[in-house]
């Protein structure tokens, strides 16, 4: 009978360790570039913690709508000073203070445009995705809002490139590419400039606030025992990217 009880103790345990489950919530589909990082390496943090972590898409406001409130329990990707872009709206989401990854925004078109400036965007009209408030921003900063078209996501802003309806998108460097390389209804559309780099960060509702510093701790683990570099090379690989 000892046997047996010793099997239904570690059986006990082995449970207890992934009863807690984290689900984050993002506004890029989970195949995209910036998720494809940012999954697997939250996934192995939690791992570390005793805590199975699952992420899901939603548009990018309901997203935020959804992890803000605590029905969803984090905000997979956002930027460093998510705080101020959103203007304060979103107390309860706490910044894990370790940079996830820095993404580069980029410029691409079906014209022959030179990009020095945001002001070079004057005399255009502009896409980019719903819900990138730094984007927002940024743009209109140098341009009136009719100027300014949101798009649904990055695809439906590309799209509106190729037809025609705008000159300009601003997305995602790698994202870009990856949109381009695999919709062949893009072929016309080129990455004219590389332009501003972003630093990318997880966030967790304070209902989780004790965790926030445990993540934080155990990516940097990862970075120094070198399983978080293994996990953007697999990624970068799967892409195409070097």
């Amino acid at each position: 009978m000892k046997w047996v009880f010793s099997i239904i103790v570690i059986l006990l345990f082995s449970r207890v360790s992934f009863a807690k489950e984290i689900t984050f919530t993002g506004g890029q589909p989970l195949n995209q570039y910036s998720p494809s990082i940012i999954v697997p390496i939250l996934t192995e943090a939690f791992k570390r913690n005793g805590i199975n972590f699952k992420a899901v898409h939603h548009p990018s406001l309901r997203s935020l709508a959804y992890s803000s409130t605590g029905r969803l329990d984090g905000e997979l990707h956002r930027v460093y000073d998510f705080y101020n872009v959103s203007d304060g709206k979103y107390p309860d989401l706490i910044r894990i203070e370790t940079e996830m990854q820095t993404i580069w925004f980029a410029v691409f078109s079906t014209k022959k445009i030179i990009f020095n400036t945001w002001d070079d965007l004057k005399n255009h009209k502009v896409s980019y995705s719903r819900g990138k408030k730094i984007l927002k921003r940024l743009l209109l900063q140098y341009l009136p809002k009719e100027q300014i078209l949101v798009a649904n996501d990055d695809i439906h802003a590309f799209k509106m490139l190729s037809d025609g309806i705008v000159d300009i998108v601003v997305s995602g460097s790698k994202l870009g590419d990856y949109l381009l390389e695999t919709h062949s209804q893009f072929s016309g559309i080129t990455k004219i400039k590389q332009i501003t780099p972003v630093r990318m960060y997880s966030y967790i509702h304070k209902k989780h606030k004790q965790l926030a510093t445990k993540i934080a701790d155990t990516i940097e683990q990862m970075k120094r025992d070198g399983s978080y570099a293994k996990i953007v090379a697999v990624v970068n690989n799967s892409f195409k990217f070097e």
